[in-house]
């Protein structure tokens, strides 16, 4: 299988990082979608 030039080694780490606000819903070519965390960890 051929992975697109984007998918190849090596990659970046993309790390997370705190913000004090999510983007509106028109931030973002084709809007925003956000799910609650739900994984059973608080913060």
């Amino acid at each position: 299988m051929i992975m697109p030039a984007g998918l190849r080694p090596p990659l970046v780490v993309a790390l997370a990082r705190p913000v004090d606000s999510i983007p509106g819903a028109d931030a973002l070519p084709g809007g925003t979608l956000y799910e609650p965390k739900s994984d059973g960890f608080l913060h």
